[in-house]
């Protein structure tokens, strides 16, 4: 994220899918961790947004930028937080 940053003057309009493919590394890298397929089915879906708003125009990054925050880091975290509950019950 601070690379993202350091080079705002230089990527411009590009600065979110930037930040999509980072965050999906990120998201990769703990997914493996825990050995979770959810999560790697996650980071395909935030690579590709990240790819997708390569062609978006900058008004809609923030509308994306939420919805995938939504669909890649809520609903599987509610997720795992209930088949954590039911695992320790």
């Amino acid at each position: 994220m601070v690379i993202a940053f350091a080079y705002n003057d230089m990527l411009k309009d590009h600065l979110t899918p930037f930040i999509f493919i980072l965050l999906g590394i990120a998201t990769a890298v703990a997914s493996s961790l825990i050995k979770n397929n959810l999560l790697l089915f996650c980071v395909l879906i935030i690579n590709g947004s990240g790819f997708i708003a390569f062609h978006l125009t900058y008004l809609h990054h923030p509308l994306l930028m939420g919805s995938v925050a939504i669909i890649t880091f809520l609903i599987p975290g509610i997720i795992l937080r209930f088949n954590e509950k039911r695992k320790n019950v």
